[in-house]
Parts: C-alpha cells; sequence; structure tokens
C-alpha cells in the first residue's frame, strides 16, 4: 500500500508543478475582422455609333442643284457637280474600342460608270483606337466627270430629251463598324 501513496503523491505533486506552471504563464489574445466583402464591380461596355449627314452639293461651278422632293435625291446635275456626305464614328461606350471598317463599294453584278467618280475615306481607313467620348470624320464623295459621255454627250449636246440618272443607293453597299475591347497590355496602334 505504501507503493500506491508514493505514487498517489507522486501524481499529485506533478499536478502541482503543471498546474502551477500554466497559472504563471501570461496569454494576451487580439481579434480583428477583415472585410472581404466591400469589392463592387461595374463592368465596362462597348458602344459604337455611327452619324451620317444627307448629301450635300459641294461643287464651285455655280450652277443651281434642284434637290427632288425626298431627301439625297437631286434633279439637274451636270457634268463637274460633286456631293459629299460626312460620317462621324463615336465611342460612346466606357472602354477603349480598337474599330475596323469593312464593305462599301459596289455590289456584286453592279458595275459602276468610270465616268462617276467615288472617293471615300473609310475605304482606306485602317484599324484605329477610339477612347471613351472620342469621335473620327469621314467623307464620301461623288463627283461627275466632266467629259462624261453617254446618252447625254451624243452629238455634242446636253440638251437631249431622254434624261439619264443612277440610283446609287441599290448600287453599293454598306459599311460594316465593327468595335473590339482592346485588353490590358496590348499595343494600342
Amino acid at each position: 500500500m505504501k507503493k500506491n501513496k508514493t505514487i498517489a503523491y507522486m501524481m499529485a505533486a506533478t499536478l502541482l508543478i503543471g498546474g502551477a506552471g500554466l497559472g504563471t504563464k501570461a496569454l494576451f489574445s487580439d481579434q480583428a475582422e477583415a472585410k472581404g466583402n466591400d469589392l463592387k464591380i461595374t463592368m465596362g461596355n462597348l458602344h459604337v455609333k455611327s452619324y451620317e449627314s444627307d448629301w450635300k452639293v459641294t461643287s464651285g461651278k455655280g450652277t443651281e442643284v434642284k434637290q427632288g422632293d425626298a431627301k439625297n435625291k437631286f434633279k439637274d446635275v451636270k457634268p463637274g457637280d460633286s456631293f459629299e456626305k460626312k460620317v462621324t464614328i463615336k465611342n460612346e461606350g466606357s472602354l477603349d474600342q480598337m474599330i475596323s471598317i469593312s464593305g462599301g463599294g459596289a455590289k456584286a453584278g453592279v458595275s459602276i460608270s468610270s465616268d462617276v467618280i467615288i472617293k471615300n475615306d473609310l475605304d482606306n481607313a485602317k484599324d484605329f483606337l477610339l477612347k471613351p467620348g472620342q469621335e473620327k470624320d469621314f467623307s464620301i464623295k461623288v463627283k461627275i466627270s466632266e467629259d462624261i459621255f453617254g446618252e447625254y454627250g451624243k452629238d455634242g449636246s446636253w440638251n437631249l430629251e431622254s434624261l439619264c440618272g443612277a440610283d446609287y443607293s441599290n448600287m453599293l453597299d454598306g459599311y460594316s463598324i465593327n468595335a473590339t475591347q482592346v485588353k490590358v497590355g496590348e499595343n494600342q496602334k
């Protein structure tokens, strides 16, 4: 029994020493919160818009060109007269946009007389960058050659009874204006 008492005393002493050590050890603690839910994301957008003016007579020959009843229809046009339309492309989105233009030109199966000269800034436009709110202007110009022949030019007269004309709205394709997002780190032209 003496042996049991000795073991009991040793265990009691171990508990006392361990308890005394824990009781004198001072532990400090603190707590903080991190808010991970305060992030708000609003995505940017791409929005490109084109604005076109009506056709304007730009010839400086001093002859009056009478406009027809409808917009963009002209009467009493003579050789040397020219017309111009302005096209404005605007970035109405919130992101930088790379703009490319395709289309235009004569529709398939349509040939346009070489006596009608069409110059178009849109045809020569390379891809270009538009920042938000920026715009770029282009022009489309049509000129009737001064030495035009055909029905009007026969016999040295411009006063024939058969009037010739052309509806270019059915001969030319429209343009497609495409906007692409500029990626972070992408080489901006």
